[in-house]
């Protein structure tokens, strides 16, 4: 399905901001899951991710972030901010460090999204104020 609309600016910051605080809480939950599953073997399978109570984003996650970094790249870099910054509120334990958030990004990109285009995103994350 495709629509071909004009969204006002204060309606997708709107839709950017819920979906990047939705997407943190489960990115922590599903980590918190993650951590404590006795099908995990001893020891720290998990890295650091799981350290910090943060294991991954979802696949949604990367075809947003794909999507803006190819139409506005500000605000794939906004959005990345954002992101961490739900994560380091909705974590109990210490938050991630901003490498581990883009790592965990990286993952979550879609097939089309190219090695190069991943160098630039995260070199572009760099200016993030948590970086």
């Amino acid at each position: 399905m495709s629509r071909n609309v004009t969204v006002p600016d204060a309606v997708l910051d709107l839709l950017l901001t819920t979906f990047w605080s939705w997407e943190a809480d489960a990115s922590v939950r599903r980590s918190r899951f993650r951590a404590r599953s006795p099908l995990q073997p001893g020891g720290d399978p998990l890295g650091e991710f799981a350290r910090a109570g943060f294991f991954n984003a979802g696949d949604p996650a990367g075809v947003i972030l794909a999507w803006l970094w190819r139409t506005d790249r500000s605000a794939a870099v906004a959005a990345i901010e954002a992101y961490h910054q739900a994560i380091v509120k909705d974590s109990t334990d210490a938050p991630p460090s901003h490498a581990d958030v883009v790592s965990a990004l990286e993952m979550s990109m879609p097939w089309d999204f190219g090695a190069a285009e991943i160098a630039e995103l995260c070199d572009a994350s760099r200016k993030c104020s948590l970086a």
